[in-house]
């Protein structure tokens, strides 16, 4: 469970200063708010993905989409680094790229898998 603070409501705000419609009622609140919603909330128990979703919705929807795949391109630099660091350079096979299990050989699977095969292999160590 996470618990809402006034602070956390007010760090969460959209880059306007305010709160949208799908924070408001991720969080369980009224739309319209009703005055004082903010002291209301102070102190009120919510689980994790309802926390999730309130930072998420502050930004437009444009936006999520941006901030999803800057997330995705981080966790690429990470597992880049991880491949130089291990020097197992996948080798391109007419299915696609990957790595093995054991982090030392390469072999091909399917193209959208090769991120899931390193996880798993870095989650290892």
């Amino acid at each position: 469970m996470f618990k809402v603070t006034k602070r956390w409501i007010k760090d969460n705000s959209t880059p306007m200063g305010g709160w949208n419609y799908e924070q408001l009622q991720a969080i369980g609140v009224d739309v319209p708010p009703t005055k004082g919603w903010i002291d209301e909330v102070d102190g009120k128990e919510i689980t994790e993905e309802q926390a999730a979703l309130f930072v998420r919705y502050r930004l437009k929807s444009k936006d999520i989409q941006v901030h999803a795949r800057i997330l995705e391109l981080e966790k690429d630099s990470k597992r880049l680094e991880w491949l130089v660091k291990n020097e197992c350079f996948p080798l391109e096979t007419k299915r696609g790229w990957s790595l093995s299990s054991d982090g030392n050989t390469c072999f091909g699977i399917e193209h959208a898998d090769w991120r899931t095969a390193i996880d798993l292999v870095m989650e290892r160590e």
